[in-house]
């Protein structure tokens, strides 16, 4: 009885026991299973009896693909030599572990996968119940980090040994030298043993010109951690000052806040820097002070350049013109025709030679004013010959072409004046012998109708009388009787003379401190009359004259062929028909007229006057736009203003 119930209490406990056994090792099994790090379980006949998810998944076997030790070696080791080694470095320590019961302590190996991957692991392991509990560490990616870490050292002591910049590295606490390179030894003149350990500010040790340099440095590095381009002068070991551009950053180095400094020298950057931008000073005074108009152009004829004078003459300054094609600022056509000149750009970029403008070349100004110009075009070249831009130079030429039409004028006015002379004063003595013989027919007739005709003959003569004076007036300009005059006065008497009776009015602007006048009083009177009288015929429906006057300098704005000197200018403006371009020419010659009754010497009369005063008359007109005559007076030395 005893014995049976033993033998079940026997049974029992070993059922119970074998029950905990599978159970333990259920949850051991799991355990291994969900271990972050790869696992096997090798029997001591060496099958891989279990291999966990995590070495499923580093190694992409399972423990069907390998059930044996052989098999695996051959499959994670593929390289024969290279599988020796590790069997022969691996399985001592593990028959040591069986005999002993020791651990394997972890050796570093390279395990290729079954993708052929090969990785970096440390195998360890343990002898348990007859069982070798193998551990594969996957240090792949830390060994890569580590090379890649003393690739970036080896790179960056690289750089830091080869850099053609200083670079630096200081405490940021005392700015003691940590490191220096190669580089700061050629810049500064310092050799690395005389500055290492030793601070930036240290006696002796002086680089900063500027204390505040460095301090603005500091609080930078401080506030952002970072100073990129500071631009400042160091001192050299040799006492020569030299210009740095300074890039700094703080950095974490063996616990140490640290400043790592690039420093490049850009002393001859300064110097070349600044001889461009004298050599820029020198051309732009250069510019400043040529008297012509220059414009450069690159070769797509978009403006770069343009001197005061191209802005004076063109109406565009240079900000504005910058970038824009030549043509929308240096307009020119032709003075008759008003046909598009060609531009002097693409002519010189076409030929590659120095061109000169088209003659009569007339440049339309950006408030529209019109100029006579002329000059050249010109190639820049750079070193090797090569066209890299174009250099206009032009000059306003319409006070030259007035001037020359003056002269041109006052020859041919001279040569007519000296026949005009020579016929006046021939056909005065012709009239006197007429006027005696008819006033003696006169005295010796009692016959009503003869002396009537006698009377008409005397009338006719006195006309004739009147236009050989004014013959001789052209010729010899009447020797005017020249005298100190107030000439608001005299305008305003010539004027109303001259439109009395006539549906015309007069607007005048006359300033109380016009100069007075060097002239013959009666003479200046007839060249007034004969304007206004021109003007009231040009209105023939009536409007107002408008006539104002001004004191001017010769030195100042457009006086061709005056001298330099003091001038009263008159302008009397009509609202008429106005003249042509073609007609303004020759309204001064003697016997031009473009009114069918007129004789063409009223103009020219007014010429001649003017000029013997030393004066000078000119016109502007266009058609249907009226005329605007300017008569310049050579003001009195002595004259006091008009009052």
């Amino acid at each position: 009885m005893s014995a049976s119930r033993t033998t079940g209490f026997d049974s029992g406990e070993r059922n119970r026991a074998e029950l905990a056994l599978r159970e333990s090792e259920e949850r051991f099994g799991k355990i291994v299973d969900q271990a972050p790090i790869a696992m096997a379980v090798v029997g001591m006949d060496g099958a891989i009896e279990f291999i966990n998810r995590k070495a499923v998944e580093v190694f992409g076997y399972t423990s069907e693909d390998i059930p044996t030790m052989e098999r695996w070696w051959a499959q994670a080791y593929p390289n024969e030599q290279y599988r020796n080694e590790v069997i022969g470095a691996w399985m001592p320590l593990v028959h040591k572990a069986v005999q002993d019961g020791s651990e394997i302590p972890g050796h570093e190996y390279r395990v290729t996968c079954k993708d052929g991957s090969v990785k970096t692991m440390v195998i360890s392991g343990a002898c348990i119940a007859g069982k070798v509990f193998v551990l594969f560490d996957d240090i792949t990616k830390r060994k890569q980090a580590e090379v890649e870490l003393r690739e970036s050292n080896e790179k960056f002591a690289n750089v830091f040994r080869t850099s053609p910049d200083a670079i630096t590295v200081t405490r940021l606490s005392d700015g003691v030298y940590l490191e220096v390179n190669q580089s700061f030894t050629d810049t500064t003149g310092y050799l690395p043993e005389e500055v290492l350990g030793r601070s930036t500010l240290s006696s002796g040790l002086s680089f900063w010109v500027n204390v505040g340099d460095r301090d603005q440095l500091v609080a930078g590095l401080k506030a952002h951690g970072k100073v990129v381009g500071l631009e400042v002068p160091l001192r050299m070991k040799d006492g020569g000052i030299r210009t740095v551009l300074v890039s700094a950053r703080v950095l974490d180095i063996k616990g140490q806040e640290c400043i790592l400094a690039v420093t490049r020298d850009i002393t001859e950057r300064k110097w070349a820097e600044a001889a461009v931008a004298e050599e820029k000073e020198r051309l732009a005074v250069t510019l400043r002070s040529i008297g012509d108009g220059v414009i450069t152009t690159d070769t797509g004829g978009a403006i770069i350049n343009m001197n005061r004078v191209a802005e004076d003459l063109t109406g565009w300054i240079q900000s504005e013109a910058e970038g824009k094609p030549l043509g929308s600022v240096f307009a020119i056509v032709h003075e008759t025709t008003r046909a598009p000149c060609a531009s002097p750009v693409e002519k010189v970029l076409s030929t590659g030679a120095i061109v000169e403008l088209e003659s009569h070349a007339l440049l339309t100004a950006r408030d529209g004013t019109e100029r006579l110009v002329s000059d050249s075009a010109a190639p820049i070249t750079d070193r090797e010959g090569k066209t890299i831009g174009v250099v206009l130079v032009f000059r306003d030429m319409t006070e030259k072409q007035r001037a020359l039409e003056v002269m041109q004028r006052a020859a041919r006015l001279d040569s007519l004046g000296i026949l005009a002379g020579g016929i006046a004063h021939d056909f005065n003595n012709l009239l006197t012998g007429i006027f005696g013989y008819v006033e003696l027919a006169r005295a010796r007739t009692r016959d009503a109708q003869t002396l009537d005709y006698l009377d008409g003959t005397l009338a006719a003569m006195n006309r004739a009388k009147a236009l050989s004076m004014q013959l001789l007036t052209f010729a010899k300009g009447g020797a005017p009787a020249q005298k100190a005059t107030q000439v608001i006065p005299l305008i305003r008497e010539a004027v109303q003379f001259a439109l009395s009776g006539a549906n015309v009015s007069c607007q005048f602007s006359l300033p109380e401190d016009l100069w007075a006048c060097h002239i013959d009083r009666n003479q200046i009177a007839q060249v007034i009359d004969n304007i206004v009288i021109n003007a009231q015929q040009a209105m023939p429906n009536g409007g107002v004259v408008e006539v104002a006057a001004r004191n001017v300098l010769a030195s100042e704005g457009r006086l061709a062929a005056l001298a330099k000197g003091n001038y009263v200018k008159v302008s009397i403006t009509d609202h008429g028909v106005g003249m042509p371009k073609e007609v303004m020419p020759r309204i001064f010659d003697p016997f031009y007229t473009t009114k069918s009754k007129g004789h063409g010497l009223g103009l020219a009369t007014c010429y001649s006057i003017v000029s013997r005063h030393g004066g000078r008359i000119d016109v502007e007109s266009a058609p249907n736009k009226g005329s605007t005559f300017h008569v310049y007076l050579p003001a009195s030395v002595e004259g006091s203003t008009a009052k």
